[in-house]
């Protein structure tokens, strides 16, 4: 079986990113809102979005376009809120009173992105953007390149076991053909098996006296 991965970026990630109208209105700072557990109370929605958080995840949605995203983030217990150390993604509750900071990398329509914004705690809405990741572009760049080529190869393998097979199945034919032409045809046999038949009473004579002499 013959598969082919799809890739998981675009070619021209940053051109993408720079003109699609998409990514223009999602990279400019806009209003942004937790968007889980809408049928629970307001203050359980704001457990919910802190335990979300310090789990590493939360939904959100741009409120102009109406964009919906999934952040994934470091957990505070593997030390996402030291965003010293890492600064690709990051929660942060200790920035501002009252506020988390987030930072999340994904890929987003084919293009590796980074959101970076801040939410409150209480309103749990806030304000965020998209930006282009390059860092992660160009890993994701290296993997489409080895998988266009992995496909290539692939491709020639296969048409080149293909010619094989349509090579071989011609030189059966033409063997074939060549064996049927070398023995004598039904109608052939028939013809020459009459001819050497008597084909009248005088033939018959004929052969009788040439025996008995």
């Amino acid at each position: 079986m013959f598969l082919i991965t799809m890739p998981r970026v675009v070619p021209e990630q940053r051109a993408k990113f720079e003109n699609d109208e998409l990514f223009r209105k999602l990279s400019r700072p806009s209003e942004v809102r937790y968007t889980g557990f809408r049928d629970k109370c307001e203050d359980e929605r704001r457990l919910r979005f802190t335990q979300g958080c310090q789990e590493g995840q939360t939904e959100i949605t741009f409120v102009t376009s109406g964009t919906n995203l999934y952040l994934k983030m470091l957990s505070v217990s593997e030390g996402a809120s030291e965003t010293g150390s890492n600064t690709h993604q990051y929660i942060d509750f200790d920035r501002e009173p009252g506020r988390v900071h987030i930072c999340s990398r994904f890929i987003f329509n084919g293009v590796c992105v980074r959101w970076h914004g801040w939410i409150d705690l209480m309103r749990l809405d806030g304000v965020g953007y998209l930006e282009f990741d390059a860092e992660m572009a160009r890993i994701e760049d290296d993997i489409l390149k080895q998988s266009v080529e992995q496909a290539s190869l692939r491709l020639q393998e296969l048409q080149h076991r293909r010619e094989s097979f349509q090579h071989q199945h011609s030189d059966y034919i033409h063997d074939s053909s060549l064996g049927d032409s070398a023995m004598p045809s039904r109608e052939e046999s028939c013809n020459n098996s009459l001819s050497s038949e008597p084909s009248s009473i005088e033939d018959i004579h004929v052969q009788s006296t040439v025996r008995n002499s």
